[in-house]
């Protein structure tokens, strides 16, 4: 099953008795901070639910598995997601 924010938000007017409108605005301004400071390098801890942060990779030499041939890798940033204890600790991490 996969969840949008569209049905973040949904649950998030009935459950609060608030606006769809300001239920979307809720959400999109929460996921908008969020990848503001990733990108600006700050860590973001959302207790319960885990970090982000952004990891830089530098450039790097490689080889292609199937030729042999050396291969430049150029660097690259990822947003990486660590889960909180919490949530590690539910059953699907067993």
């Amino acid at each position: 099953m996969r969840i949008t924010k569209n049905d973040i938000a949904l649950t998030m007017a009935k459950k609060y008795e608030i606006s769809q409108g300001e239920a979307r605005l809720a959400v999109d301004t929460v996921i908008k901070e969020v990848i503001s400071h990733v990108l600006a390098f700050d860590e973001v801890y959302l207790c319960g639910l885990g970090t982000f942060k952004l990891r830089q990779y530098e450039k790097r030499a490689a080889r292609n598995p199937k030729t042999g041939e050396r291969v430049e890798v150029p660097a690259r940033s990822k947003i990486i997601f660590t889960p909180s204890e919490k949530l590690r600790k539910l059953p699907l991490y067993s």
